[in-house]
């Protein structure tokens, strides 16, 4: 359990900066993806947000803000869970976390 004073400062500072992060996610991912197919010589490189198949090799280069804007979705349980499509990705909710 956390003090109060803990409490005060998860739920008035850390909850509200994780939603703050949460909500310019939609950003974040349009400054990335329209960075992510030069790498600053000409050459088209695909360095894009994806799922690699196994074995496909590939570059996948993320900012921390993005990083921790996709984590901000996990924690508050945002991506599906029902329809992982064909690829049978893991589930990456921290619903657990709170079980």
């Amino acid at each position: 359990l956390l003090s109060r004073a803990e409490a005060e400062k998860w739920f008035g500072e850390v909850v509200p900066g994780l939603a703050n992060l949460l909500l310019q996610l939609p950003s974040l991912l349009e400054a990335h993806y329209q960075n992510s197919s030069s790498n600053g010589r000409g050459d088209v490189v695909k360095t894009g947000l994806r799922v690699l198949e196994s074995q496909e090799t590939g570059r996948v280069f993320l900012s921390q803000e993005l990083i921790g804007a996709l984590l901000a979705c996990s924690f508050f349980c945002l991506f599906p869970i029902a329809s992982r499509g064909p690829k049978h990705l893991p589930t990456i909710n921290f619903d657990h976390l709170f079980a």
